[in-house]
């Protein structure tokens, strides 16, 4: 139930309730719960309050999101599962606890003609203690409108004791996930990573795919981003105390939020979401970059570089990346930050699955003026690929010729540097340069 991976996990969090979540889950599957028939008068009032709350109950067009049911109250404090599609005959749906680097959650399947949907449930989120209750309606919507509503009442059948197991389950994974350090426990993430591609994969499209490599890179990144936090001990509080940093309100927010008393993952995404505020964005990493350079010898290296890699993981959360389908930008010209829309359908790949390279072959930084020289198409080179040709085919290489050429640009630069003025300094390196090559017999 608490997924990790290994190599991140020196002391990986063991899972005391697998195989009673694997035999609760059996238990539920076993037998159908009871279904209730609604009244005329109940399916029209739910009927309606699905056409008057589109933005509660219709789920997205395209993208992962719309494999996801949507979920919310309604007046009366019912729990509404909306769900595009049909159901089959006898609306069958289980439930599976599960936790992950973001958190636990309560995933239920709907088993629908074509494509399958699940909804989730977080622990403390009003739909989850609604859940409790034990009484749940589906509405099942084509093209905005309801077309079949039912609704099921687990405390009439074994199943809403097997609920309740399941749910207490989730809670208490998920009191462990927050205070766990090494867990950037977050809902927003959560959501976003509960997504089952494997279930899906047969109806998943090239921008899908894109998705799934900013889930997978997002994180790569924020896992990489942790660790340097989880080696801070003192730093944020001593450059608390340094005068010059005082006067700059950004550093001193960030060190604050460093310094917390919080487990370290959740001090992560705290420093990631205050970078990705738009009046943040950009002075502070000018604040960042300032400081490291004008006075590093105060040693406030480490921390420094942890604000500047946390401010690169700001541009694919999910509300900046909008689910991995933008890419975020900074102006150093303009001093603005910026997205545009990623067009994955005109990737120059000839596997859909390929557009996940997107994100994952990306270096960990935030394109700077990337809106001016890339194109909305462009995909990142593939270095594995790129390797791969090298090793197959390497280039003529003289080891001798190498050396000289980078001694040759090490002593230009050098002849440069102690130019007062560099025009000047860059004739005699060109001059120079033409005399070497035509000693050694090299055309210019």
């Amino acid at each position: 139930m608490l997924a990790f991976e290994e190599d991140f996990m020196a002391d990986p969090v063991a899972d005391p309730w697998e195989s009673e979540a694997g035999e609760l889950f059996r238990n539920f599957q076993k037998t159908d719960p009871q279904r209730k028939r609604l009244s005329v008068e109940e399916t029209n009032y739910i009927t309606r309050f699905v056409r008057d709350n589109p933005d509660l109950t219709i789920s997205k067009a395209t993208g992962i999101e719309r494999f996801q049911a949507k979920q919310c109250l309604l007046p009366d404090g019912r729990l509404l599962i909306v769900c595009k599609g049909k159901p089959n005959a006898t609306g069958s749906h289980f439930y599976l606890s599960r936790g992950s680097f973001y958190g636990a959650f309560l995933k239920m399947f709907i088993v629908t003609k074509g494509e399958p949907r699940l909804t989730f449930f977080i622990p403390g989120t009003p739909e989850h203690e609604a859940l409790k209750r034990g009484k749940i309606v589906f509405a099942f919507t084509r093209m905005g409108r309801a077309e079949q509503v039912f609704e099921f009442d687990y405390n009439l059948t074994d199943h809403g004791n097997i609920l309740r197991r399941m749910q207490e389950m989730t809670e208490q994974t998920d009191d462990i996930l927050r205070n766990e350090p090494r867990c950037v426990y977050d809902h927003e993430l959560v959501r976003a990573e509960t997504t089952d591609i494997e279930l899906c994969k047969k109806h998943v499209t090239r921008e899908d795919w894109l998705q799934v490599g900013w889930l997978k890179e997002l994180k790569v990144r924020l896992q990489n981003t942790l660790r340097g936090v989880l080696e801070l001990k003192t730093e944020p509080a001593i450059a608390l105390e340094d005068e010059e940093l005082k006067k700059h309100h950004r550093l001193v927010r960030m060190m604050h939020i460093l310094a917390a008393d919080e487990p370290a993952g959740t001090r992560l995404i705290k420093l990631v979401r205050y970078l990705a505020e738009p009046e943040i964005a950009v002075e502070g990493f000018l604040d960042i970059l300032t400081y490291c350079r004008l006075y590093s010898k105060r040693g406030p290296t480490l921390v420094m570089m942890g604000c500047l890699r946390a401010w690169h993981d700001s541009a694919l959360l999910p509300e900046i990346s909008d689910w991995g389908r933008k890419q975020y930008v900074f102006s150093g010209f303009e001093k603005t930050v910026g997205t545009f829309e990623i067009n994955a359908s005109q990737f120059p790949i000839e596997k859909d699955e390929s557009a996940q390279e997107y994100w994952t072959q990306q270096p960990p930084f935030i394109p700077f003026d990337g809106d001016k020289y890339l194109d909305r198409s462009d995909m990142p080179a593939n270095y594995r690929e790129l390797n791969d040709a090298w090793v197959l085919n390497p280039p003529a290489f003289n080891p001798e010729e190498a050396e000289e050429s980078a001694q040759r640009l090490l002593e230009e630069a050098a002849a440069l540097a102690e130019m007062d003025d560099p025009t000047e300094g860059a004739r005699r390196i060109s001059f120079w340069s033409v005399c070497r090559r035509r000693a050694n017999g090299i055309r210019a």
